[in-house]
């Protein structure tokens, strides 16, 4: 069976509070996945969020 992984409206959250000022280390406690998960959704969502500004811009 493979990965899962989790669905974007958690992964959503997260980002939103980091944003809001919570640290990497307690959220990956608090919520039970590891940092390296959440340092890597980072850069992933600054793409996707470049896409979609990029995308209004010049659609």
């Amino acid at each position: 069976m493979g990965r899962r992984g989790h669905p974007p409206e958690f992964r959503r959250k997260v980002l939103d509070l980091l944003e809001a000022g919570c640290k990497v280390t307690d959220l990956a406690h608090d919520l039970q996945v590891s940092s390296q998960t959440i340092y890597t959704w980072r850069p992933q969502d600054r793409v996707t969020s470049t896409d979609v500004v990029y995308e209004s811009i010049f659609a």
